[in-house]
């Protein structure tokens, strides 16, 4: 990246190789959905939340084609047969893996919603207890192609010169 170790600081912005605009991180399952010319950079919001009881499905291989929109409409019709709701008011994404590196067939990504306290996992769909977390946010509207430019601009160029580091 253009700079020793011990010259590196969370203020600048990386140097990259001669030649490149960003590292050479293109290379995963990912890498058509990110375009180099992405247009502005996201705004990002440090947003702090509740603790809260979240139900998610986890999906598989989530670059793969309808592999996320079938785990929307599976946590959609699960809550519509509990009278929670039709459609989640807010999604969360939550990515497990850094898809850099792991192998396409081991990525997980959970796609979840706030329910009240009374609901129970069933059916393939679970539940869990957030604690309060601090989070960056960044709007992702659009096309999948829009969401992975987002987390790509998250990790690679807002992470790095923030003062923040991933919890896991």
């Amino acid at each position: 990246y253009g700079r020793a170790p011990s010259r590196w600081n969370r203020r600048d912005p990386l140097v990259f190789r001669a030649g490149d605009d960003e590292p050479d991180v293109d290379h995963g399952p990912h890498r058509d959905l990110i375009a180099r010319d992405a247009g502005d950079a996201p705004h990002v919001d440090l947003v702090d939340l509740e603790a809260r009881r979240l139900a998610f499905v986890r999906v598989r291989r989530p670059f793969e084609p309808g592999a996320l929109q079938n785990g929307y409409a599976r946590l959609r019709q699960w809550l519509a047969r509990r009278e929670v709701g039709e459609a989640p008011g807010r999604l969360w994404g939550m990515s497990w893996d850094d898809v850099d590196v792991t192998p396409p067939d081991r990525i997980r990504y959970d796609l979840a919603c706030p329910v009240p306290d009374d609901v129970e996992a069933a059916e393939g769909v679970g539940v869990r207890e957030s604690p309060a977390l601090r989070v960056a946010a960044a709007p992702a509207r659009g096309d999948l192609a829009r969401v992975a430019r987002v987390w790509h601009h998250l990790y690679h160029r807002w992470l790095p010169t923030s003062r923040y580091e991933p919890a896991h």
